[in-house]
């Protein structure tokens, strides 16, 4: 029997739910190999970021040795890597993962540097990066706020009489992906042909499952914006897509996010057949496979 593959998302180890995970027989069976843990770069990124405070340094080292501890399977490569590799067609195996003696050196360096005193160079040296980010993350979230904004004062202009009628998802789906797609595609990409390579995908979404499935999910954060008024919008929402885009090479993920990535999950992941268990329903579950 096939061992259940698993990929963590951060809010897995948050607060008391890292000892949870810690005292589980999860490190048993990962070494018995009757579970397949493989680590994400959100995941990894979003664990190191807790360096960047010193009063989480302490822990950050408690949890950096479990969590290269348990991984028995693979590191994935940035999501935006394994989109080119896609659209470009040269998409493998091989081109999904770290290769092992590069996985090796970080893992090397990431423990030197967790644990170095008084400050870790490389990760000082990448704030600024990290910082740029963040700041992309906002301004994403205040364009889907603006979105929201303009959708509202639409709809108040209606007459009382007018149902407002919120359009099913699927719908949205089959008239706009092509659209999006193409857009993430031709302006994002930057390919040399890339109206080519977008014809190409809208064609075949199939052969391209993992820029497919970011297409759809970004499409399903504005989505959400604008037809679901009273949900929170998340500026971790691209984040979450990119993470829940691995499930292609798993079976679950393991998060206690409960908020846009859960509700992503449900709509997009779970008709798929993948799992979502909160760090306690999956304590739960493995302690009945031990």
């Amino acid at each position: 029997m096939r061992p259940l593959t698993i990929i963590f998302d951060r809010s897995a180890f948050h607060g008391p739910a890292f000892d949870r995970l810690a005292q589980s027989p999860l490190a048993q069976l990962a070494r018995a190999g009757k579970l397949l843990v493989h680590h994400t770069p959100v995941f990894l990124e979003e664990t190191l970021a807790m360096y960047e405070k010193e009063r989480h340094r302490v822990a950050l080292q408690r949890q950096i040795e479990f969590i290269l501890g348990v991984c028995n399977g693979d590191w994935f490569r940035p999501p935006d890597e394994i989109y080119r590799q896609e659209l470009l067609r040269k998409r493998s195996r091989r081109s999904l993962l770290i290769q092992t003696e590069i996985r090796a050196d970080v893992e090397r360096r990431v423990r030197y540097g967790v644990f170095s005193k008084p400050v870790w160079p490389q990760f000082e040296a990448a704030q600024t990066e990290r910082n740029l980010e963040r700041t992309k993350r906002v301004r994403q979230r205040e364009i889907l706020v603006e979105m929201r904004g303009k959708v509202v004062e639409e709809l108040a202009k209606l007459p009382a009489s007018v149902a407002r009628e919120q359009t099913p998802w699927q719908v949205v789906r089959e008239r706009e992906l092509n659209y999006v797609g193409s857009q993430i595609i031709e302006l994002r990409m930057a390919f040399r042909h890339s109206e080519q390579i977008a014809r190409a995908w809208c064609a075949d979404k199939e052969r391209y499952p993992y820029f497919t499935s970011f297409a759809e999910g970004f499409l399903y954060i504005r989505y959400c914006a604008t037809a679901k008024s009273n949900m929170r919008i998340d500026r971790n929402a691209q984040a979450d897509i990119q993470q829940l885009s691995y499930l292609h090479s798993a079976d679950c993920i393991v998060a206690n996010d409960t908020r846009f990535m859960k509700d992503a999950f449900d709509t997009l992941w779970k008709p798929k057949g993948k799992l979502f268990f909160t760090t306690d329903a999956f304590v739960g579950y493995i302690q009945q496979i031990a």
